[in-house]
């Protein structure tokens, strides 16, 4: 496993070439977390080996943000076609204004 690269003690469990930074942030507020609230007993090499558990938890926090990324990306897309439709005549200022009130905020 690489080195994570914000704190030099952990091993990233992301294999990828490349992942969003949240991935990262979510990660290391995870981690805190789990140290907050967890006693673990240190095997005596002085190092705790991540277990399948640990690294399906990361797995599933890296695949929740992918998918954030892509209700984002949807989102957006709804919300550039009503803009099109709206700049090419196709919707009243009524409609264009009633159907933007009913597109979920996209948050950046």
């Amino acid at each position: 496993m690489a080195k994570c690269m914000f704190i030099d003690e952990w091993s990233c469990p992301v294999q990828r070439d490349e992942f969003p930074l949240e991935v990262c942030k979510i990660c290391i507020k995870a981690r805190s977390i789990h140290n907050e609230s967890t006693k673990i007993k240190v095997p005596e090499n002085g190092r705790k080996d991540k277990t399948e558990e640990d690294l399906m938890e990361i797995s599933n926090m890296i695949e929740e943000v992918e998918n954030e990324e892509k209700r984002t990306e949807e989102k957006e897309h709804v919300r550039e076609e009503l803009n099109k439709k709206f700049h090419e005549g196709e919707l009243s200022v009524d409609e264009y204004i009633k159907k933007r009130k009913e597109l979920p905020k996209v948050s950046k």
